[in-house]
């Protein structure tokens, strides 16, 4: 690309970011000889150097959710439901579950509804024509 006074702003950009290869910086310094104000331009915005302002906010604790404050989502509230009925939430999970039941109560019957969904199985029934469940091999 050829610097002209379009794109000249891209070419000062680069200079003083050092991001121009040395063909790029004699054509630069070419340009600015047959345009001076914008080599006045650019001496001008080169002696331009910013600080970082430094800032000190005491407060971040503030920012920070206290662990009562965290919000479950539906979603996230049913998969814990029936991952603490399933028996397979760790520590955490069911320490989450915990408060965040103790901090809702109107969730706590929810979860019983959760509970009573578990089913058992009534072991003194029992099927008495088994041998008609299995198949017969046809011969030909």
């Amino acid at each position: 690309m050829k610097i002209n006074r379009i794109n000249y702003e891209l070419y000062f950009v680069a200079y003083l970011d050092n991001n121009l290869s040395r063909g790029d910086m004699l054509e630069l310094m070419a340009f600015l000889a047959q345009n001076p104000d914008l080599e006045e331009e650019l001496n001008l915005v080169k002696d331009i150097k910013l600080e970082p302002e430094t800032i000190c906010f005491d407060a971040k604790n503030s920012l920070k959710k206290k662990n009562e404050e965290i919000e479950i989502s539906k979603e996230k509230f049913d998969e814990l439901c029936i991952g603490k009925i399933e028996n397979t939430l760790n520590k955490e999970e069911k320490i989450l579950l915990e408060k965040h039941i103790k901090l809702n109560p109107e969730l706590e019957k929810e979860f019983k509804l959760f509970e009573l969904t578990i089913l058992q199985p009534d072991l003194s029934v029992e099927f008495t024509s088994k041998e008609s469940l299995k198949r017969i091999e046809l011969t030909t």
